[in-house]
């Protein structure tokens, strides 16, 4: 008889640590569940406006700075607005490379997950508004079911080093009191870990983001990205915050 998925959750602890294998591997293979229509709405409210962007500044030179609360610039503030036209949002996700391992040959910051029992994908960051490479976009754009690990990977010649940072997918998996039951959160991380050095073997881990503001200076280069795709840089006004607001509940 077939063992219905999710069942060795049921089982004593005794049974489980008995188990052939690693005590975690069950419960990571189990990972942490969702469904592309889930990550579809999670990722609606992530929309460009309504990130970053709203915390920065457009001097009279055209560069963007970061705009501390209360600080009022020669410009004003400015939104990052996704295309008027839903398919060119659309085409600029489908647009942008979703890598295996063996792919990853460029210096830079990754986004990557492992899904559906070990697949992995990546994407390189190149703008610190991560349209399009946060960790839900890449399980949309892949139909994940399950989520195995996410996080940030760094590459410098040789040298490579990453990090578990998912606030969508590894923060409420390693808060789940239910998996703490069967495999606690410091092992389950370490098991992921390994998982990671297996695919990219001599990598190190990090327990620090590598998005930072430093790393990614948003510039008018920066905007000129987007606005060749057809995103809009508006004001900041209370006006244009709240379209913001309405494109992130839009079907």
């Amino acid at each position: 008889m077939e063992e219905e998925e999710g069942s060795f959750l049921r089982r004593p602890k005794r049974m489980l640590e008995e188990e052939e294998g690693p005590k975690c591997d069950p419960v990571w293979r189990k990972g942490y569940r969702v469904s592309p229509e889930e990550v579809n709405n999670t990722y609606k409210i992530r929309l460009p406006c309504l990130e970053n962007a709203i915390l920065w500044n457009v001097t009279v030179d055209g560069v963007v700075i970061r705009k501390e609360p209360g600080q009022k610039g020669p410009v004003g503030g400015a939104l990052l607005l996704p295309p008027t036209e839903r398919v060119a949002f659309e085409n600029y996700l489908r647009a942008i490379p979703r890598l295996h391992p063996e792919q990853i040959t460029q210096d830079g910051v990754y986004t990557w997950i492992m899904y559906d029992g070990g697949q992995f994908v990546a994407t390189r960051v190149d703008t610190p508004f991560e349209v399009g490479t946060v960790h839900n976009s890449l399980a949309l754009s892949v139909g994940a079911h399950v989520i195995n690990g996410a996080g940030e990977l760094k590459k410098n010649g040789s040298s490579i080093a990453f990090n578990l940072e998912s606030g969508s997918f590894m923060k409420p998996w390693l808060r789940s009191k239910e998996r703490d039951r069967y495999c606690p959160t410091k092992k389950l991380e370490d098991y992921v870990e390994d998982k990671i050095r297996i695919l990219f073997p001599g990598a190190f881990y990090l327990g620090r983001s590598f998005i930072t503001q430093d790393a990614f200076p948003i510039t008018q280069d920066v905007l000129d990205v987007y606005l060749h795709a057809g995103f809009r840089v508006v004001p900041l006004t209370a006006e244009n915050i709240q379209k913001c607001e309405e494109m992130a509940t839009m079907p």
